[in-house]
């Protein structure tokens, strides 16, 4: 299965893609850069960095189901980090209820910034199907996670 990879501006496919997997989406900051995963011409996957209040957020990151379990989260994640550490950012904050996948590709648990918990304190899915996560990267300029 060959995937297309590439830069892409936060545009209303990508919206609509987090949003038909169960993102909640919203212009609530300011887009720093997103990726794509393409197969066959088709969107399958996405990652998009946003800056809230001076601290960088992985806000969305989503592979449509029939593709998940072949990488493309791992390297949609990858390509975010590397952009990042380009970019000179140094941490990267974002909620997650997949704390494994994250953890397992070098994210730590935080209580920083947890500003960025408000939203999920309301939300009908906390508790139900959803457990909420404040977690972050730290990143070195090296493209390399600590």
């Amino acid at each position: 299965m060959e995937v297309v990879y590439s830069p892409s501006a936060f545009d209303l496919a990508l919206n609509l893609f987090y949003a038909k997997n169960a993102l909640e989406t919203g212009e609530r900051s300011v887009h720093v850069f997103s990726f794509k995963a393409e197969y066959n011409r088709s969107l399958i996957g996405g990652v998009t960095v946003r800056k809230r209040k001076n601290i960088f957020v992985l806000d969305y990151i989503a592979v449509e189901a029939e593709f998940r379990r072949n990488k493309i989260a791992s390297s949609l994640l990858r390509l975010a980090l590397e952009s990042a550490a380009e970019r000179g950012i140094t941490e990267l904050f974002f909620v997650t209820k997949a704390k494994d996948f994250f953890i397992k590709n070098g994210a730590v648990a935080t209580e920083d910034n947890s500003f960025l918990m408000r939203e999920c304190l309301d939300c009908p899915q906390r508790g139900e199907t959803c457990s909420p996560l404040l977690m972050k990267f730290n990143i070195n300029t090296k493209n390399e996670t600590k």
